[in-house]
């Protein structure tokens, strides 16, 4: 019988933030869409850093698009600092317009703040590595 630790660190092992991490690269992975306090809907995001250096700040533009394709949120996501090898869990408001059946995709469209030692948004946004674990695509 497997341990609780042993669990953790074989679910840990095969989590896609994690994966990426190891590779030299920024894992951000759509987990999930959970209903909002108030109605509407809530993304969660997991990020892991694998570039190497501490990232002391990251802010990423997010769209999210309706069931039908048309871009209906646009979001400025303040993720803050991401250590080296930290994994980062982090929920954003979609708002209360947009209920999460009724959100088809969502797409990183850019990052638009990234600051540490030698970074730059450009870089950042060439190492990020997306996943999405929720039932809808989240892609570039």
């Amino acid at each position: 019988m497997r341990r609780p630790a042993a669990l953790l660190a074989a679910w840990l092992a095969a989590s896609p933030a994690v994966l990426a991490a190891e590779t030299g690269r920024i894992a951000v992975e759509l987990n999930d869409l959970q209903p909002g306090d108030k109605g509407g809907c809530r993304a969660v995001f997991v990020l892991g850093n694998g570039i190497g250096k501490t990232v002391d700040k990251l802010t990423l533009r997010v769209v999210a698009f309706n069931a039908a394709g048309k871009a209906s949120i646009f979001l400025s996501l303040d993720v803050g600092a991401l250590p080296v090898g930290k994994t980062r869990v982090l929920r954003f408001d979609l708002g209360d317009k947009l209920a999460c059946p009724a959100v088809g995709r969502m797409v990183l469209d850019d990052v638009t703040a990234c600051a540490g030692d030698g970074l730059a948004p450009p870089a950042c946004l060439a190492a990020i590595a997306l996943t999405s674990r929720a039932a809808i695509p989240f892609d570039f």
